[in-house]
């Protein structure tokens, strides 16, 4: 599918990265603030090291997304490429509500973002023009990801694994793997891969790997969880 010929919103977004690639940045985002300071995740005694089974951690998800009705969390992204010795930094911020709204904006280096309320989206890149409206038939990224909301937020794991494949990759700290499984997303991308603080209290980092090597790493601070959010955000 030609991403740029379709979908015009890849042209203006805040990321650095190929079109296929920003619709995972955005949905993997997505994925890992659902996660984070998962209240279900309880702090293991010191020194206690348990087996951690793919059952037991998507059973704790499913219990921990149910508490979590908004979020909103400071966050940093890192874009390396092999064609640029110094990675490109952007960083932001990221509000999410349930069922379906969210906001992703950057603040530097530059103001550009997009924001989701139902069936109504805006994007903008600045802040001298007022956002443009998105005609979501129009946007198959912004479809996606509205998918993908309803799937993480209602933890439906058996969605989410007829498009990814989804496993745990270490104990020590708990990662999980995913790898795209549908044509138009693993054409672009190898794996993305969420990594737990120790005590499996938030994630802490998302990183997705494209197929031609190029990374992205986005890293997360300063989350608060299930405070209200003005409506306007979105």
């Amino acid at each position: 599918m030609d991403f740029k010929g379709k979908n015009r919103f890849f042209s203006l977004t805040p990321f650095h990265v190929l079109p296929g690639t920003v619709r995972l940045v955005a949905v993997w985002c997505m994925a890992a603030c659902i996660a984070l300071f998962s209240c279900g995740w309880c702090a293991e005694e010191p020194g206690s090291k348990p087996k951690v089974s793919e059952g037991d951690v998507f059973s704790r998800i499913s219990i921990s997304v149910k508490n979590v009705h908004t979020m909103t969390s400071a966050f940093e992204q890192e874009r390396r490429t092999a064609m640029l010795k110094d990675a490109m930094i952007s960083k932001g911020r990221f509000f999410f509500a349930k069922p379906d709204k969210i906001r992703w904006e950057t603040t530097d280096p530059v103001s550009a973002g997009f924001s989701v309320n139902g069936q109504e989206a805006r994007r903008w890149q600045g802040t001298s023009e007022p956002p443009e409206k998105i005609v979501l038939s129009e946007a198959p990224f912004l479809q996606v990801l509205i998918q993908q909301i309803v799937a993480w937020t209602s933890a439906d794991f058996t969605s989410l694994k007829e498009r990814y494949d989804l496993k745990v990759i270490s104990e020590d700290p708990v990662t999980l793997g995913l790898v795209p499984l549908m044509a138009g997303e693993r054409d672009y991308v190898g794996q993305v891969t969420l990594v737990f603080s120790p005590d499996l209290t938030y994630v802490t980092s998302v990183k997705i790997q494209e197929k031609k090597g190029d990374e992205v790493i986005i890293r997360f601070f300063n989350a608060v969880i299930n405070e209200p959010i003005a409506e306007e955000r979105f």
